[in-house]
């Protein structure tokens, strides 16, 4: 009876055990099959991670090649950029030397523009001083106009005067000669101012002294005096011209006679 209960207790505490070990078994299981669906999601993302990452690849050795063709175009831009750079270099000193030039021509002009000005400067003096010469030019003009319109009226002031002395000698001689059987001295009328003679001074302005006599000068003292002269009673000739001589002249005639002559010259 014993062997018997101790027989039944083996086999329930195995049966127990068994159903302990299928109790883990089956827990194992669920773990297995929760690690089991958690690893199929995961490679279902690393799947989906890794397609993405060929795409990316992909991507990427496209961008590769474009960087590369880029390469060998950006290659020939930048020999394309090299070129113009000297170019534009090149521009650049020739605009340097332009700009040189330019100043260069400034500053000269900068001179000749001083040099301009001072030639203005005095160009303006010498206008200011020419016009104030032309200034009293013009008052001397005027002044010598005066004096000569003065001169002009003394002058035929003295030609009213010469006149009336003409009239004078004349009338002398016309007496004696009408005296004497109608006779007429042939005296010319149109004795000019400079024809007559005055004390000591010759027609054109000489000084004769006063003492020198012609025969013209006997003949008409003798027809003022008087006495016919043989001229009348001789055949007609060709006479000479007489001219008016006035002896014994007052001053003033013989200032008269210098002014006229340095007024003709």
């Amino acid at each position: 009876r014993n062997t018997k209960h101790t027989t039944h207790n083996m086999s329930l505490q195995s049966i127990i055990i068994s159903c302990q070990s299928a109790i883990n078994a089956s827990d194992s299981l669920k773990d297995a099959k929760q690690h089991a669906i958690t690893f199929m999601a995961e490679h279902q993302t690393l799947v989906e991670r890794n397609a993405c990452l060929e795409s990316d690849i992909s991507k990427l050795n496209d961008h590769i090649r474009a960087l590369e063709e880029g390469k060998v175009s950006s290659g020939e831009k930048l020999h394309l950029l090299v070129v113009e750079k000297e170019k534009v270099e090149y521009r650049n000193r020739d605009l340097d030397n332009q700009v040189t030039t330019i100043k260069e021509n400034l500053i000269s002009a900068k001179e000749r523009i001083e040099a301009l000005s001072k030639e203005k400067a005095a160009f303006v003096s010498e206008k200011s001083a020419l016009r104030q010469e032309i200034n009293n030019l013009a008052t001397q003009k005027q002044t010598a106009e005066k004096q000569a319109q003065d001169l002009i009226n003394q002058n035929e002031e003295m030609n009213e005067m010469i006149k009336s002395m003409k009239a004078e000698l004349l009338e002398p001689r016309k007496e004696s000669a009408c005296s004497i059987d109608g006779a007429l001295c042939a005296c010319p009328d149109d004795i000019s101012f400079a024809e007559v003679s005055f004390d000591g001074f010759s027609s054109d302005g000489e000084n004769t002294g006063g003492t020198t006599r012609t025969d013209d000068d006997d003949d008409s003292d003798r027809s003022c005096s008087g006495v016919v002269p043989n001229c009348f009673f001789e055949t007609p000739t060709k006479r000479k011209r007489r001219v008016a001589k006035a002896y014994h002249s007052p001053k003033k005639w013989r200032r008269m006679v210098r002014d006229n002559r340095l007024q003709s010259i």
